[in-house]
């Protein structure tokens, strides 16, 4: 297994700590974190990794803090760092593998490490296989996608601010593109999904569900990744916030950046597989079940009370 100790993870504002702790399989106590983005994101990642440092890209975006993280990085040779999986944070991690010389492996399950070097396995083919690599020391690289959420510490980690200036880069605007608005935040019934569905095949019944129920379809971070879902509809800390009577949420395991998003959601109902999830932490009824033999037997039930 790699040495702890020597890895770090890259999160910025869209970026998830869960899936990047999976890749290493640590709890997170003895890793290292970078975090570009607003404090409050640095206290989070802090409360699931050993250390965190933090630097506050202010108004400017992500990829401004590129220069500024890949030396921090780079200053600590760490053995591997994982990335977030989103714009800025691949742009980030690009960075820092440039400053290390090092290789950057997309899709990563999990890395392993021996006295010969450093070994990733990585999806491929849609999920249909696992890849094994052998790759030199140090490596970066992407997780895949997952809701996984992390665990907290018993002591959290304060961030410990670096002082760095951002590149002049200054965002000026922030406006929607044609025909993204979305209806979510409106919206009195929700039925959200996650990677815990599969695959696309199983949209059809997600949908059935929601038109029955006559509800909104919505979902994680992940989904709009691998394009089972239209972006517009993914609900999370820079996603949609929400606040319907019901919050249905299908396969999704609960990262704090989606819980951020159904804050104020009345009432959650939460299916998954995991009794470990976070989502049944934050959900007023649970179902601890597979969602594709539960959702039909929801569809029938609220067919037959009409």
């Amino acid at each position: 297994m790699v040495a702890m100790s020597q890895a770090w993870i890259v999160i910025d504002g869209e970026g998830q700590v869960g899936p990047a702790l999976d890749v290493l399989g640590t709890n997170g106590s003895d890793v290292s974190a970078i975090v570009v983005g607003p404090e409050d994101l640095a206290v989070n990642v802090g409360r699931s990794v050993g250390h965190v440092n933090w630097i506050d890209s202010g108004e400017a975006p992500t990829e401004a803090g590129a220069d500024a993280i890949a030396e921090a990085v780079a200053a600590a040779a760490p053995t591997a760092v994982v990335g977030s999986v989103s714009p800025g944070g691949r742009t980030l991690l690009g960075a820092i593998a440039a400053r290390l010389d090092a290789p950057v492996v997309s899709d990563t399950l999990a890395i392993s490490q021996d006295g010969n070097g450093t070994r990733v396995d990585k999806s491929d083919l849609v999920g249909r296989v696992i890849v094994t690599l052998d790759v030199p020391t140090p490596v970066c690289v992407l997780p895949t996608q997952t809701d996984a959420a992390p665990v907290e510490l018993a002591n959290p980690a304060m961030p410990t601010r670096i002082e760095a200036a951002p590149q002049a880069m200054n965002r000026v605007a922030v406006e929607p593109a044609p025909g993204a608005g979305s209806v979510l935040p409106n919206a009195a019934r929700i039925v959200s999904v996650g990677r815990g569905l599969g695959s696309a095949d199983g949209m059809g019944i997600v949908t059935q569900l929601a038109s029955a129920l006559q509800a909104e379809v919505a979902c994680s971070m992940p989904v709009i990744d691998v394009g089972w879902v239209p972006a517009d509809r993914y609900v999370g800390l820079s996603g949609q916030h929400v606040s319907p009577e019901l919050y249905l949420a299908l396969g999704i395991s609960g990262a704090p950046q989606h819980l951020a998003g159904i804050r104020n959601a009345k009432v959650v109902v939460a299916i998954n597989t995991d009794i470990k999830a976070g989502i049944f932490k934050r959900a007023d009824y649970g179902i601890l079940a597979d969602l594709h033999q539960v959702v039909p037997e929801l569809i029938r039930a609220v067919a037959g009370g009409r």
